[in-house]
């Protein structure tokens, strides 16, 4: 996969490639915009203004998760962080992951499957 010059940018890429590789469906992965260009930016500054997490997983039975996406150094914005604590208030799961193997785990830690016969969190 062709790196863009954005650590996180290029994170979420892979991972969301990996998970699609990795999961058993059904399950659906909803990506906010983390990308480069004018319009692009406007949303992210939106986005970002709101503090929602990068990923969304869903999957059947009300199976949720929310993946906050962060480069090897990038720490989680206060509007994050605000995110993350009312998301974990309302009872859904929320995880801030750095690689593919972190998002595959948590998936698998709140139960979503993957094609990994024995796979563990």
């Amino acid at each position: 996969m062709a790196k863009r010059g954005n650590p996180e940018a290029d994170a979420q890429r892979a991972i969301v490639r990996d998970l699609h590789l990795e999961l058993l469906p059904p399950y659906i992965v909803h990506c906010s915009v983390n990308e480069a260009g004018k319009a692009s930016r406007t949303a992210q500054a939106i986005l970002q203004g709101m503090g929602f997490s990068d990923l969304l997983l869903l999957g059947p039975a009300r199976l949720v998760l929310f993946l906050e996406v962060k480069s090897r150094t990038g720490q989680p914005s206060e509007d994050q962080l605000t995110f993350r604590d009312d998301v974990k208030a309302f009872g859904w799961p929320y995880e801030i992951v750095r690689t593919s193997q972190e998002a595959i785990s948590a998936a698998v830690a709140h139960g979503f499957r993957t094609r990994i016969k024995g796979a563990l969190p």
